[in-house]
């Protein structure tokens, strides 16, 4: 999910490839700051990820897992829609 994501905030800066002038300059520098905030995101998603899998495998840490394990995919959307947000579209 991470790297469908990962690859359409990619194709995202074709989204202005024939705007001119100040519509360029100002998606060009939303998208310059979004797509940092956008990486940061992923890396949190990763340690999530790595959390679920470093809790010891014992029942008392079976919901901590699950939650953990939901949580991250939920965190991709999540991530998808702030870079959404920060960028000036066209």
């Amino acid at each position: 999910m991470a790297a469908v994501a990962f690859f359409f905030v990619g194709l995202a800066p074709m989204a202005c490839d024939s705007c001119e002038g100040a519509v360029s300059d100002r998606f060009d520098g939303s998208y310059n700051l979004a797509f940092p905030v956008f990486g940061f995101g992923l890396g949190v998603v990763l340690v999530v990820l790595l959390s679920a899998w470093a809790l010891p495998w014992r029942r008392g840490n079976a919901a901590a897992r699950v939650w953990l394990a939901v949580i991250a995919p939920a965190a991709v959307v999540f991530d998808f829609i702030v870079f959404h947000g920060l960028v000036d579209w066209p």
